[in-house]
């Protein structure tokens, strides 16, 4: 059986296929696929990102309310663009390797580590 439903022109197969992947474990699986791969990105832009983070710590414990605002309103841009630049990478990952295939067991280590 083929792993992708687009790569599927049978309409038996296609049948099978579309029964096997709403079965509940891969409904499992998917959604575990799913959280994994929000991990895995934001770990890695943590891990890019550290000092950002240590100065976001520092200015929380300032003691002046209002330049503690006006420091943390000028953080804010790069924060957003930061989640949504790891965002789309997940996003672009689950399509790759999760959406329309079934998945077998071993399916986090092949998510996690191409």
């Amino acid at each position: 059986m083929k792993r992708c439903l687009s790569d599927i022109s049978d309409e038996l197969e296609r049948a099978v296929f579309i029964s096997i992947y709403r079965s509940r474990i891969q409904r499992q699986r998917r959604l575990q696929a799913k959280l994994a791969l929000i991990i895995k990105h934001s770990l890695r832009g943590l891990f890019f990102l550290w000092p950002a983070y240590v100065v976001l710590v520092a200015l929380l414990l300032l003691p002046w309310v209002q330049e503690r605002a006006l420091y943390l309103f000028a953080l804010l841009p790069g924060m957003l663009v930061w989640f949504y630049i790891y965002a789309r990478g997940a996003r672009m990952d689950y399509q790759h390797y999760v959406h329309e295939q079934i998945l077998d067991k071993n399916f986090i280590k092949k998510i996690l580590f191409n």
